[in-house]
Parts: C-alpha cells; sequence; structure tokens
C-alpha cells in the first residue's frame, strides 16, 4: 500500500523543505548561467562583458535559501516511506546523487542491504551462509525486483536454502565509489555462498566490487553472477550527451549552458564508457558469468545494430566491443541475446530467469556429485 499520505506531518514537511534546498541550488546554478549569458549577449552589442549586478544577488539568496532549508531536521520514517517518494527519490540520487552526497544532504539514502520487505537488514547479525544479492540499476531502487517473475525466482532460491536481499544505493555517485561501498558491505556479509544479479549499472557496480581489497574475503564465496543490459563497453547516449554538451563550447554564447550539463552525476558520466576502475575486464575466474543483452524488433528488422535494448547496444550488454580486443574475459562466460526485448523488461522476463534456474541447479547437481 502506498503510505506517502499517512506519514506523520513532521515528516511530510521535512521533505518538502529539503526538495526545496534542491531546488534553491538549481536556482542558484541557473541564476549563474543566466547572468554570464546576459554578459556574452551585452558583449556581442558591443557593452563590457561583466554580469549586471542583480545576477550576483539573486544567486546569493538562492545560496542562503538553500542552506537554511538544509538545516531542517529530517525525521527518520522508518520502512513505510512511501513509494512515491522511494521513486522520487530514486531518480534524484541517479540524476543529482553526488551533489547531495557532496552537501552531506538528508536526501541521500545510503548504502543498504534490505530484505523482500524492503526493511534494513543488520549485516552484523544476519551474516554468513548463502546469500542471492540483486543490485539495481541508475535511478531505480529495490522496488525494480517487485514483479511477479523475480519474486518466484527469490521463492525458489529460499527454497534452496538462500537469503535474499536487494541492495539499495546513491545510483549518481561514481561507479566505483560504490563498488568500494558494495565490497565493505559484502566483507560484513561474509557469505559462504553468494550469487549476484545485477540490472544495467547494477552489473558494473558488481564489477567495480570485485576489484577492491576487501573482496579478496568475500570474493571467493561468489558462485554466479548475472548482468542484466549492463554496459560493459558503455552507453551510447551518454556519449552523445557529452559531445552535445562540448558544442555548447564552441560559441560563446551558449558556452555558459555547458555548466548545465556538467550537472548530471559522476554515476551518469560512468556509463560513457562503463567505467569500473582500473582492473578493467577481468572477471573472477571461479565464479560462472551470465551476460544478457536485449534486442529491440525495431534494431533487427531496420538494421539499427547499435539500438540494442533501446539504451544499451547488444555488443556492450555482452562485454564485446568492436575491435576485439577488449572483451570482458575470466571464469565461465555465458552470453544471452533476447530478442524482442527492451532494456526494462529484463528484470521481468521469463528467459533471464529460467537461465538462471538452469545454472543454479546445474552448480548444485555438482555439488551433490562431489559429495556423493
Amino acid at each position: 500500500m502506498n503510505t506517502d499520505r499517512h506519514l506523520p506531518l513532521p515528516i511530510q514537511a521535512a521533505r518538502i523543505l529539503h526538495m526545496g534546498s534542491l531546488l534553491a541550488d538549481a536556482g542558484a546554478g541557473a541564476t549563474q548561467v543566466a547572468g554570464e549569458i546576459h554578459a556574452e549577449i551585452k558583449a556581442a552589442a558591443g557593452v563590457p562583458d561583466e554580469i549586471p549586478a542583480i545576477y550576483p544577488w539573486l544567486r546569493l539568496g538562492f545560496i542562503w535559501i538553500a542552506h537554511w532549508l538544509s538545516r531542517w531536521p529530517m525525521p527518520v520514517s522508518g520502512d513505510n516511506s512511501g513509494k512515491n517518494w522511494q521513486s522520487l527519490m530514486a531518480v534524484t540520487q541517479g540524476v543529482v546523487g553526488d551533489h547531495l552526497h557532496g552537501r552531506n544532504s538528508a536526501l541521500e539514502q545510503p548504502m543498504q542491504l534490505l530484505d523482500r520487505q524492503g526493511r534494513q537488514l543488520d549485516v552484523a547479525t544476519a551474516g554468513g551462509g548463502a546469500w542471492l544479492v540483486h543490485v539495481h540499476g541508475l535511478c531505480m531502487s529495490a522496488r525494480a525486483w517487485e514483479n511477479p517473475r523475480a519474486q518466484a525466482w527469490m521463492d525458489a532460491m529460499e527454497m534452496q536454502g538462500y537469503q535474499v536481499a536487494c541492495l539499495r544505493y546513491n545510483s549518481g555517485l561514481s561507479i566505483p565509489d560504490n563498488g568500494q561501498k558494495f565490497s565493505a558491505l559484502m566483507q560484513q556479509l561474509h557469505p559462504t555462498r553468494l550469487v549476484l544479479v545485477g540490472h544495467s549499472m547494477g552489473g558494473l557496480v558488481m564489477r567495480a566490487a570485485y576489484q577492491q581489497e576487501q573482496a579478496v574475503t568475500w570474493l571467493p564465496a561468489l558462485r554466479m553472477a548475472a548482468y542484466l543490459g549492463s554496459p560493459h563497453q558503455g552507453a551510447p547516449l551518454e556519449r552523445l550527451g557529452e559531445q552535445a554538451n562540448r558544442l555548447l563550447t564552441s560559441l560563446r554564447m551558449t558556452a555558459p549552458l555547458k555548466r548545465l550539463g556538467d550537472l548530471r552525476s559522476q554515476g551518469i558520466k560512468d556509463l560513457r564508457h562503463g567505467h569500473v576502475g582500473e582492473a578493467g575486464q577481468a572477471l573472477p575466474e571461479h565464479a560462472t558469468h551470465l551476460l544478457f543483452a536485449a534486442e529491440l524488433e525495431i534494431s533487427r528488422s531496420w538494421g539499427f545494430s547499435g539500438l540494442g535494448d533501446g539504451l544499451v547496444p547488444v555488443r556492450s550488454a555482452l562485454g564485446q566491443d568492436l575491435a576485439g580486443m577488449h572483451h570482458l574475459q575470466g571464469g565461465k562466460i555465458i552470453r544471452r541475446l533476447l530478442r524482442g526485448r527492451h532494456h526494462m523488461q529484463l528484470l521481468s522476463d521469463d528467459s533471464v530467469y529460467e537461465t538462471l534456474s538452469e545454472q543454479i541447479n546445474a552448480y548444485s547437481q555438482g555439488i551433490r556429485r562431489w559429495h556423493g
């Protein structure tokens, strides 16, 4: 049930004030850009290119308002924070999450493991044993896995003795930073068996976690990792966005607008080339890795090979670059192309979970034969 309307008034008021602080921050940035453009227009008309005095004063006012509103205490709302608020916060984290982190904003959501009911898990007491952990993508939350097919998969894994959790994280932070935080969390969880399933950016966060120093304590437990539409070789839309942003600097009149383009989070920028850290294309050798790519029907019928699932090209999701020199390598890699699906359908696709189940069953049968 959506609980947004049933929260105590102090919590609702605090949320409005903190969102107002974020909007005031945006107002300060927009005022700065407007002042610079105004100065460029004056310069083009032969008037000295100084920013009119009104703009610095307006910007100062926005900054003061943002600072004042951000100091308002944010009451704890518990687990019933409301689905509308959760969705809004997921998008906010993805778009400006690094800004929230830098300002120590109460709107930033720290990395947490959640159970299937959305409650925070205490990793200090819940650790050990077999774990299945799901990692959502950019601008998403643990609710990404709230579909019947994913829930049936979780039920089946619980029947096999796995404890199920979903990771919630600030997807606007850099992918290597989130990888470091995730690795530290897994170190606290100290699983004896581990299955990871990541969608889109989530798969890159998993790969970034493999590279961290703490990984030596938990990575040996990894049995299988699945990457659903993860842009291992980068996302063309972000590359196009960066090129468009650079074009703005070609004219003095539009150069200030680049500042607005630069406001997108570091997490989004990391998707440009699938940046996960220095280790690059190496996957853990001892585990099975399932790489899923989706392809829209229009991509096949019209020959748009680079379109892929609408966000991630097929080659990028399969970890294969055009030159053939930087393929993902290591361990047992299984690649699956699912035609006629878009990026979000991978979260609830029967073929995805059938393949996951087949690989888990094959692993379990191998263990039984080993002990038999």
